[in-house]
């Protein structure tokens, strides 16, 4: 099921690029913002369950959690100063696969793997907040030296 869930997520943003579709802005802002929505539920959903269902460790879910919440934080700064992300970054793309490895291994008692997993879905939900965090700074500079030239 948790492998379902990954692999429709990454053919639905395939598929969408590569239709008709894409070049309609409103559908693809609607469409980004349901992709987001729905990711972070199947996410919470799947590891509660597992928590629940066959003992996961809660630390796994809570290191997840965390990296969502300063991600949200960080999304919802750069609309706020009027420089919001366009697109995920891959290593952001890539913790998010993690979450999924977690699960996965996890249920076919890989406890090994589920703790690599662990690792690299906090190694790179570190990177990727950086990245946006590094991409939204950039960006509110190029702005304001935009908009006040001679300061």
């Amino acid at each position: 099921m948790i492998l379902v869930i990954v692999v429709s997520d990454i053919l639905d943003g395939v598929l969408f690029r590569m239709s008709n579709f894409r070049s309609n802005v409103r559908l693809t802002k609607l469409r980004r913002i349901f992709d987001i929505v729905g990711d972070r539920i199947a996410i919470d959903g799947v590891m509660i369950t597992l928590i629940f269902y066959t003992q996961l460790p809660s630390h796994y879910y809570f290191i997840e959690l965390i990296r969502e919440i300063i991600l949200i934080v960080v999304v919802i700064w750069s609309y706020m100063i009027h420089n919001p992300l366009k697109e995920p970054n891959l290593p952001s793309r890539l913790s998010a696969f993690c979450a999924g490895g977690v699960a996965i291994a996890w249920l076919n008692s890989f406890l090994f793997l589920s703790n690599l997993f662990l690792v690299g879905l906090v190694v790179l939900g570190v990177w990727g907040i950086f990245i946006y965090y590094k991409t939204i700074k950039l960006g509110s500079i190029l702005v304001t030296s935009n908009t006040y030239p001679f300061s």
